[in-house]
């Protein structure tokens, strides 16, 4: 009970005073999810953990982090938990950088991460539910939003371009016309697919069955949304670029998609 009434309260904190948190759940040396090397260290009353992190995003900016951990040092790689860590009681040592063609704003920095806190701080749900019911579905289909807003962005900058040289000449359509409608028919289908996947989970949510997260099934339909908006990421800002044409390659455009170009080849990376 004293766990759920610290994160209750913890919960009206997020929202009242609109803190960030930044997420530690990827380890050296670790290559499936459920394969944790680090483990935190607990007394009655207080916990400690240390972690090897090649990333952890904005931590720097971040006013707690969670941080996945096996339950104890003698836990099973599959017995984990997650833990909020107060940035004030966190020590980072950066040990790698975050020098990158795009996705510069995620500033996802490497750190040995040291933390403090008290046991409060565990969640008390297992990690495995965590993952399966909120932050596997959940950030898969926020990357999805962002490239499919990416990719949107970059087919209304085309759109322009396309609308620009009709009202310069509307007794010639140009033919990149014809490309703005084959690129619009590709955004169709990715914004379709990611739509109806957010619409799958937004009915699990309403159902409140938890076993229903347990579907191999949803779990595959939830990777092969992020696997195809991040495909079609790339294909959608590429066949937008000709559609534009030098100025869509330039920085000093209002229609540039330098930035665009840059980050989608980031997303089937990620």
């Amino acid at each position: 009970m004293v766990r759920i009434d610290f994160f209750r309260s913890y919960l009206r904190r997020i929202a009242d005073e609109q803190l960030l948190l930044a997420s530690a759940t990827t380890e050296l040396g670790v290559v499936a999810t459920f394969d944790r090397v680090y483990a935190i260290s607990r007394s009655w009353r207080s916990i400690h953990d240390r972690k090897e992190a090649p990333v952890i995003s904005y931590a720097l900016d971040a006013d707690a982090i969670l941080v996945s951990a096996r339950w104890s040092a003698t836990a099973r790689k599959s017995d984990q938990v997650a833990v909020i860590v107060e940035r004030g009681a966190a020590e980072l040592e950066k040990f790698a950088g975050w020098d990158t063609l795009g996705f510069r704003g995620t500033c996802s920095l490497g750190f040995v991460l040291r933390g403090e806190g008290d046991a409060a701080q565990i969640l008390p749900l297992p990690y495995a539910e965590i993952l399966a019911q909120s932050m596997h579905p959940f950030s898969h289909l926020i990357w999805g939003s962002l490239w499919l807003g990416l990719a949107t962005d970059a087919v209304n900058r085309a759109r322009a371009s396309v609308r620009k040289k009709v009202l310069e000449n509307p007794d010639a359509p140009p033919v990149s016309a014809l490309r703005l409608a084959e690129v619009d028919e590709v955004l169709f289908g990715m914004r379709s697919g990611l739509y109806e996947t957010m619409a799958e989970y937004q009915t699990m949510l309403n159902t409140g069955d938890a076993e229903a997260f347990t579907n191999f099934g949803f779990n595959i339909r939830v990777n092969n949304v992020k696997i195809t908006c991040s495909e079609l990421v790339v294909d959608i800002v590429g066949r937008a670029l000709p559609i534009v044409g030098i100025s869509g390659y330039r920085n000093d455009s209002k229609n540039s998609l330098t930035r665009h170009l840059r980050d989608a080849y980031g997303a089937p990376l990620w």
